[in-house]
């Protein structure tokens, strides 16, 4: 894994690197740290004649004004020719082989040393751009988004004026880039050391499935609810770029669309990232809410129940699930949850508890869901009988094929105990209920659960998403923001139709 950190000098990225390092040493982790400067065959020719210095600030600023003559922009293409056919050689022989059984971190990258070599030309010509595209790429790129005045105000090394115009041809660069993390580091040098470390060992767990770092930042941003990289500033996005690279992925397509209550059938391709962002984060505030209410209620009024999914693991977008040991503890809740929302009565052993800015909350009576029995934070499904298949599948194929890759692995470890005339009896219970076509949909995800494709034309491999999450249990809620977005479609579908049933809830969030 390469990991590069570019920015203008005295941005701050010596100091990171520092941190870092002391926070791999401290984890044991390997890596290689690769200084870039003066490995470049011009760097060491030109080495006793810099390009840029206090002393010719004045000049090179009359230059950057004005036109750049034709003999200096035949000098700085054969200048970029030669540094782009040597950014590769060290690339080739020096970065990459070391990156194979280390992380390997760059003190700067071949883009910091082309603006250096370019300058003092600010302006992007063709032959730059074509130069900037084709430029080895680390996996992961942090550019140091830090102004020139601070930059000035920190070292005093070169006058403003150039510390400006080097950074109007980073802006310029580094918008060629498809993806690039921009941060700000100066008062939470630790806090970003320890964050670049968790996404940096995260992403060399996923690497091998081949999924671009900045999808991956986007599934660390809905899956596991990790808004301290945007609270605490220490991202910044590139809207524009986030949305594309959206379009060109079914989960986030639909996850964006869902956040803003678009029809997905109204071709709208004015969603952004920001928004989804800022109605995700809302769910999770609403989410928290309503796990500490519950707490509250637990503790103040010495009740027994269980949170289905606890804390963090709650579900993203969906109620909350709890669970009581015997009918007083139900009953007694909710009398008292009256007080707090309303609470809706399905039927004797389930109602709804409706909070106020918060998430709904399906109160179960008993230990046993579905034939479930609740063990140590999940469900263990312990000799199920074919009457609690069919309800299971039943109840997931009236939520609009809102499984959970948890459900698909029940049935599967039940399907070895069933024939196929017990498939059947599944199919004829459902069909009746006038299923057919959801339950194809649902046996297809069944029979192929790596790859699924439906309506729309992007692939999304099942298999990649779980396993990103895959830690202590099979099952994980990370699933259940997809097969929720499934659910969604259909939902949608239904509502334009007419035809099939649908919970108005599902479009208040």
């Amino acid at each position: 894994m390469i990991v590069a950190f570019s920015g203008l000098g005295g941005s701050g990225k010596s100091t990171q690197i520092e941190e870092i390092i002391t926070v791999f040493n401290k984890d044991n982790l390997k890596y290689k740290i690769i200084v870039l400067r003066g490995m470049f065959f011009w760097q060491q020719m030109a080495e006793k004649k810099r390009i840029i210095s206090s002393k010719n600030a004045n000049e090179l600023y009359i230059i950057n004004n004005k036109k750049i003559s034709l003999f200096l922009e035949i000098k700085l293409f054969f200048r970029s020719l030669v540094y782009f056919i040597d950014s590769w050689r060290i690339y080739l022989f020096i970065i990459l082989p070391k990156s194979n059984k280390n992380v390997v971190i760059c003190d700067r990258f071949f883009h910091d040393f082309f603006i250096e070599l370019n300058y003092p030309n600010t302006k992007i010509t063709l032959y730059n751009s074509f130069f900037v595209r084709l430029l080895p790429n680390p996996d992961i790129h942090l550019f140091f988004a830090t102004n020139a005045q601070t930059v000035f105000e920190r070292k005093r090394e070169f006058p403003l004026v150039i510390i400006k115009s080097q950074e109007k041809i980073y802006n310029k660069i580094f918008s060629y880039q498809k993806f690039i993390i921009n941060i700000y580091p100066y008062d939470k040098i630790n806090e970003t050391a320890n964050f670049l470390k968790n996404i940096i060992l995260d992403y060399i767990k996923i690497k091998n499935f081949k999924v671009k770092f900045d999808l991956y930042i986007l599934f660390k941003l809905l899956i596991d609810e990790d808004y301290s990289i945007i609270k605490n500033k220490i991202i910044r996005f590139d809207v524009n770029n986030y949305f594309e690279n959206a379009k060109k992925n079914r989960i986030l397509f639909l996850f964006i669309n869902r956040m803003n209550e678009l029809d997905l059938y109204a071709n709208n391709t004015l969603t952004t990232i920001n928004i989804a962002l800022f109605q995700s984060k809302k769910i999770i505030e609403n989410k928290n809410r309503t796990v500490k209410l519950l707490g509250e209620i637990k503790n103040n009024y010495n009740l027994e129940f269980r949170i289905i999914k606890e804390n963090n693991q709650v579900e993203l977008g969906t109620d909350i699930d709890i669970i009581f040991p015997n009918r007083e503890n139900y009953n007694k809740f909710t009398k008292i949850a009256e007080k707090y929302g309303k609470i809706v009565y399905i039927n004797k052993d389930k109602s709804d508890f409706i909070v106020k800015n918060g998430l709904s909350v399906d109160l179960h009576f008993g230990t046993n869901y579905f034939g479930f029995n609740y063990v140590e934070n999940d469900f263990i499904w312990k000799n199920p009988s074919e009457g609690e298949l069919l309800n299971i599948i039943s109840h997931s194929l009236n939520e609009l094929t809102m499984i959970t890759l948890g459900d698909l692995k029940k049935v599967q470890l039940l399907a070895k105990n069933f024939s196929s005339d017990n498939w059947d009896i599944v199919q004829n219970h459902v069909f009746k209920m006038g299923w057919k076509k959801e339950f194809d949909y649902w046996l297809k995800i069944y029979k192929k659960p790596y790859l699924v494709n439906y309506n729309f034309p992007y692939f999304i491999s099942i298999k990649l998403i779980f396993m990103m999450k895959l830690k202590k249990y099979l099952y994980h809620p990370s699933i259940n923001i997809f097969f929720d977005l499934i659910g969604f479609i259909k939902a949608i579908r239904a509502r334009n139709l007419g035809k099939i049933p649908y919970h108005d809830s599902w479009f208040q969030n």
